[in-house]
C-alpha cells in the first residue's frame, strides 16, 4: 500500500487554482480571487496528511501488507510536497514524484530497501 503524496504547498495551490476551470468557477461564485481565497494552512494540511498516512499504515499492518511512506526526498522541509515534485494542477503530484515512488518500489523489490 502506498502513502498518498503530501499536500501541495499553499503557493502552488493558489497559483494553480487561478487557472483551473473548476476552481475559477468556484472562486467567481464566491467573489474572491485565488490570492485571497481562504485555504487551510500548510501546517494543518500536513498534520491531517500524517494522520491519514498513519491510518493507512495501521490498515496495511492489520492486513499483513507492506506500507510505503512517501519518499522523503519528495518533501519540502515543512512536510508539503517539494515544488519540483508538484503536478500541473492544484492538488496532484507530478511525474517527478512518480519517479521517486517507482525508484522506492524498485529498491524494495530488489531487496535494497528492506
Amino acid at each position: 500500500m502506498l502513502s498518498p503524496p503530501p499536500p501541495a504547498p499553499e503557493e502552488v495551490v493558489r497559483e494553480r487554482m487561478a487557472s483551473e476551470p473548476h476552481f475559477v468557477k468556484v472562486l467567481e461564485a464566491l467573489e474572491v480571487d485565488a490570492a485571497h481565497a481562504p485555504l487551510v494552512p500548510d501546517v494543518v494540511r500536513v498534520k491531517l496528511w500524517r494522520v491519514m498516512c498513519h491510518s493507512y499504515r495501521t490498515f496495511a499492518e492489520a492486513h499483513r501488507m507492506e506500507f510505503f511512506e512517501a519518499p522523503p526526498e519528495g518533501l519540502a522541509p515543512n512536510g508539503t510536497l517539494g515544488l519540483s515534485f508538484c503536478g500541473t494542477d492544484a492538488t496532484h503530484a507530478g511525474a517527478a514524484y512518480g519517479a521517486l515512488v517507482l525508484d522506492q518500489l524498485e529498491r524494495w523489490a530488489t531487496g535494497q530497501d528492506r
